[in-house]
């Protein structure tokens, strides 16, 4: 579970969600948040195991509740837990919530321009495509349930940008070569930062893996390289 500041989701956050848990919207009442809260469901797969994300509006916050089972439905706790929560908005607080928020076409004019994200990894064994398909992004999957993101830019990220990217994952820039991430204390992941200039543009990297601290090392960054010009993309297993 997490908040950040925002409302219901719209068009935009939905295939967000959809993409990111091959999610579909459930019925409008079969998940309820308590005492009237508006809220939207969708019931979906990570990596084959049944998933439920609730969207719920508190003031000018939105509460994500994510619930994942390994084995069986994961219906029962995602109902308990959602019933459980509570909502006592802060007038003043919410107003500056509400004013600090960029919507969507800010967000978009903020990362730049977008190109297709051309880059291949050191050593390709136990790392598999997780993504749609999206020219501009590509979403891996490696060891020890790792995660490497590449982003596609026309021109050099900037630190406004990659800050921007950052936002969904609740994730800070620090220093360092490449630069460390740091995470919220719940969430209990690490990772690192860097960029590669291509022969078709930039590439961002983001890695993430599980644990607690700075990641010691990060050579899926420091060992990725960009693709040749006119080379044929990496066709990455699925």
């Amino acid at each position: 579970m997490f908040w950040h500041g925002g409302g219901a989701w719209n068009d935009a956050d939905l295939v967000d969600v959809e993409r990111n848990a091959s999610a579909t919207p459930v019925k409008p009442k079969e998940f309820m948040a308590p005492a009237g809260l508006q809220s939207q469901t969708l019931r979906g797969a990570i990596k084959g195991h049944a998933v439920l994300v609730t969207n719920v509006v508190c003031g000018a916050r939105e509460i994500e509740l994510w619930t994942l089972s390994m084995r069986g439905a994961p219906d029962a706790v995602h109902r308990t837990e959602l019933a459980s929560l509570r909502c006592t908005p802060d007038a003043a607080r919410d107003k500056e919530i509400a004013a600090s928020r960029p919507d969507r076409a800010q967000l978009d004019d903020a990362i730049g321009r977008r190109a297709p994200a051309r880059f291949d990894v050191a050593d390709r064994s136990g790392w598999k495509r997780i993504d749609e398909g999206e020219p501009e992004v590509v979403q891996l999957e490696g060891p020890a349930s790792s995660i490497l993101m590449g982003f596609g830019f026309a021109h050099e990220p900037t630190d406004a940008a990659l800050e921007q990217l950052m936002t969904s994952m609740h994730a800070k820039l620090g220093s360092g070569t490449p630069r460390r991430l740091s995470f919220p204390p719940e969430v209990h992941f690490r990772g690192a930062v860097g960029s590669l200039h291509c022969p078709d543009g930039w590439v961002a990297l983001i890695y993430m893996e599980p644990g607690d601290g700075e990641v010691a090392k990060a050579e899926a960054i420091t060992g990725a390289h960009c693709l040749a010009a006119g080379a044929p993309d990496v066709a990455w297993p699925r």
